[in-house]
């Protein structure tokens, strides 16, 4: 889920949540019909679990974008030379990273979720030794 401001108590608003994904479970149809990517890695209906989240947002934001908010202070560390087009930040700075974060409305964001699927233990998963098998998603809200 992703949440409106988590304080209430002050305003009297109470707090909004906005559903993300849901995967899995024993009565799930496709896990029910022994559906699994890849073919044959479904062990049958079973628990999923969304473990790891990342912001991809600040790492793909480009310089110039129309899409940013306008701050004071927003994009000052790693933009020298930069030209229209080119990513905001420079590789493997993080603290660049985070504060691109905060320049990228919510609805623009790229959010990437990592999916474990328990049940997916069976055919290649199993044949490479892997304890399961899983996706990573990527969602962008609308909110």
């Amino acid at each position: 889920f992703i949440s409106s401001a988590l304080e209430h108590e002050k305003d009297g608003n109470e707090i909004n949540y906005h559903f993300m994904a849901m995967s899995g479970g024993q009565y799930n149809t496709r896990m029910a019909a022994g559906v699994g990517i890849p073919a044959t890695s479904s062990g049958g209906g079973g628990s999923h679990e969304f473990s790891g989240v990342i912001d991809l947002s600040g790492m793909l934001a480009k310089k110039g974008s129309k899409k940013l908010r306008k701050t004071k202070k927003a994009g000052k560390k790693g933009k020298k030379g930069k030209k229209e087009g080119d990513f905001l930040i420079n590789a493997h700075d993080g603290e660049a990273r985070r504060m691109a974060e905060h320049l990228v409305p919510i609805n623009d964001k790229l959010i990437a979720l990592g999916l474990q699927s328990h049940n997916l233990n069976s055919g290649v998963v199993s044949a490479f030794k892997a304890d399961r098998g899983g996706q990573v998603l990527v969602y962008q809200p609308d909110i």
